[in-house]
């Protein structure tokens, strides 16, 4: 059953949108704290509906963002210890929706695995991100955000939201969002913003509301604060004391891989320019090498062997006999869009499910019919992995938007059709990975 929440909040945020770690070497610039500017504009989150439910506290008081089933945003110096190049001794838990540690129990996820951009965040603000991948897919039951690069430039000032924890709101145990604050300038691609916020917002998403979707444009990284030892208030914003934030531009393009791949189970190749590690925190974790860029990821990882080549092989009719189920009900769901819902943004999410559905019955259809050879069918089989990824997470683009105005959306038809979709994907999966 499609789940019935979301779109009123989305309509509300929509309004809103019309028109930390360790001192930092950078210029004054720290992400210990952050500055308030004038009146404190920030309003205590007290709903714990999408899209506030995507917004969430690790348990060494940075804030973070779903922006995947099992994939979180935050920043690069939450993450990892630039000083004993190791992942930080104190990063655990992902909790979203936290309230403080009474309300945080049941949603702790552990974080296992950690992509960064940098391995001096202090030094080199602009890469100042990190994805972390949870041990569970809780984006499933508390949504994600979208991810999109904005050209700032074009746009200054810019207008957005921020939300996370400052530690000045009930010891960093209750969410605050500042609502159309602005960015200002952009420095040496640091974001100069006027959003009001203390320490604890590291991470925190900056983000807008486009066709109905929270949106995240960039995060809080830092603040000029002129050697000031603590937050500074000002009355107004100016350049040398403001709060900084990185591009989506930064980013973006990496949660897109992983999304495609590591959050719809499949492995992810490796991404160039971006340091990864298992975090040695998780009980049963291995010991890390310090020594090593990528010390959990061998530089030439072992293919999969023959055998398994040839045993996917032999479930290729089945495997084409799904995904043309996948292909019929998404061009049923397209249809659907076009003649009774008339939404842009769902007619593009189902149109893009049908083209990937299309791609992954054909590959399928393909392989079944020998049209591939020698290493030639390893290829194949490959490219029929990431086909499947593709599909699933368009597949859930679809299913979410449906969920979050369910009230407005449901059909009983098509709820049957996207429950089908995802069986016969998970029946796929299971066919091709197993």
């Amino acid at each position: 059953m499609i789940l019935r929440t979301g779109i009123l909040l989305f309509i509300a945020v929509a309004l809103l949108s019309l028109g930390c770690g360790h001192d930092s070497h950078d210029d004054f610039a720290g992400s210990q704290f952050k500055n308030v500017f004038g009146v404190d504009n920030r309003e205590d989150i007290t709903s714990l509906d999408y899209p506030w439910s995507a917004i969430g506290r690790l348990d060494n008081g940075c804030s973070g963002t779903l922006v995947g089933r099992k994939l979180v945003l935050t920043a690069a110096h939450c993450a990892f210890d630039s000083t004993k190049k190791l992942i930080k001794s104190d990063l655990a838990y992902f909790r979203p929706n936290y309230r403080g540690k009474a309300s945080s129990d049941d949603t702790a996820t552990w974080i296992d695995y950690v992509w960064y951009g940098t391995d001096k965040p202090e030094d080199n603000r602009t890469q100042d991100w990190a994805i972390l991948r949870l041990s569970k897919p809780i984006g499933e039951t508390y949504k994600w955000m979208s991810v999109r690069k904005i050209d700032f430039a074009a746009h200054l000032p810019y207008t957005t939201n921020l939300a996370g924890y400052s530690s000045d709101r009930n010891g960093g145990g209750s969410p605050a969002v500042h609502r159309g604050c602005y960015i200002h300038e952009i420095k040496e691609d640091r974001l100069l913003n006027d959003c009001d916020a203390t320490s604890g917002i590291s991470g925190g998403p900056l983000f807008n509301v486009f066709d109905g979707v929270a949106t995240i444009v960039a995060i809080a990284v830092s603040e000029y604060r002129q050697g000031a030892s603590d937050s500074i208030k000002v009355d107004s914003f100016d350049a040398e004391h403001a709060n900084v934030a990185i591009s989506a531009e930064a980013f973006a393009d990496k949660i897109d891989t992983l999304r495609k791949t590591i959050d719809v189970d499949i492995n992810s190749p490796a991404i160039s320019g971006v340091f990864e590690a298992a975090n040695p925190n998780v009980p049963g974790s291995p010991a890390l090498d310090p020594n090593l860029p990528n010390p959990q990821k061998p530089e030439n990882p072992p293919q999969q062997p023959n055998s398994h080549i040839e045993k996917v092989i032999t479930r290729m009719s089945d495997v084409e006999k799904d995904a043309q189920v996948i292909l019929q009900n998404a061009v049923n769901i397209q249809r659907w869009t076009y003649e009774a819902v008339h939404d842009p943004t769902l007619i593009a999410y189902a149109t893009n499910l049908v083209t990937s559905a299309q791609d992954l019955q054909k590959m399928a259809a393909d392989i079944n019919a020998g049209k591939f050879a020698g290493n030639g069918r390893e290829i194949a089989v490959s490219q029929l992995e990431k086909d499947h990824g593709e599909a699933t997470h368009r597949y859930l683009l679809v299913n979410n938007y449906c969920e979050g105005a369910s009230h407005i959306l449901y059909d009983p038809e098509i709820d049957r059709l996207l429950r089908e979709v995802r069986g016969k994907l998970e029946e796929v999966r299971v066919l091709i990975f197993e």
